[in-house]
């Protein structure tokens, strides 16, 4: 998906300036978003949610089992939210491309639910406010958008959902291989390889037909 100066929309670098400092380059810009991406330990809905810094990981293996159970949190809302996804979109490929997708994320959570097994520790959820922020504030977008450019949200919310994947696989991957777990790699490099497929169609999706439409 491009804007019309030719750049990607949703690339790392400009969603990284944006998130870390909010067009402002304010001090309380960078603490905001240190908030809201759950990289310190605090209180939410009276439970505790452990982020990466948090004294429970003491070692690479608790970091690897954290990072997991953040991912299979965040496929299992993703799994929840992409129905809603495709009862609002419009064009019948972008329909059909979450379609295929909610079906690959079934398969997702499975290949991360074998990984849990693999590694023998209990496949189990931590909460990721970062994905429950994205994917909230797709569905924000999406339902404030008109119908003209509705297509257009949906295809930047689903991208957005994808590099956060696509960040967390790639990550996975890498520690499995250093803690000398390349059974639970490849199962890994499966839903990343995937995660960025569907990336790469919504992308072809976007540029083809749903950016035109809206413009």
């Amino acid at each position: 998906m491009t804007e019309r100066s030719g750049r990607p929309i949703g690339s790392y670098r400009e969603a990284d300036q944006d998130c870390l400092v909010g067009g402002s380059g304010t001090t309380a810009s960078l603490l905001d978003w240190w908030e809201r991406t759950s990289l310190v330990p605090r209180k939410s809905q009276g439970r505790r949610t452990m982020g990466l810094f948090s004294k429970d990981i003491q070692s690479m293996d608790d970091l690897f089992v954290h990072t997991l159970r953040d991912i299979y949190y965040a496929e299992k809302q993703i799994e929840r939210s992409l129905p809603k996804m495709i009862g609002k979109a419009r064009n019948d490929t972008l329909r059909k491309g979450f379609e295929e997708h909610l079906a690959q994320t079934k398969g997702h959570i499975e290949r991360v639910e074998q990984v849990f097994k693999q590694h023998g520790v209990e496949a189990k959820t931590v909460r990721c406010q970062a994905i429950d922020g994205i994917l909230a504030e797709a569905d924000e977008i999406s339902g404030e958008a008109s119908e003209d450019v509705r297509d257009a949200a949906l295809v930047a919310a689903a991208q957005a959902v994808e590099h956060y994947e696509i960040t967390r696989y790639g990550t996975l991957v890498a520690w499995a291989k250093e803690l000398g777990r390349p059974d639970c790699a490849a199962l890994l490099q499966q839903n990343l390889d995937e995660e960025k497929a569907t990336d790469a169609r919504l992308t072809k999706v976007a540029e083809e037909r749903v950016n035109r439409a809206a413009a």
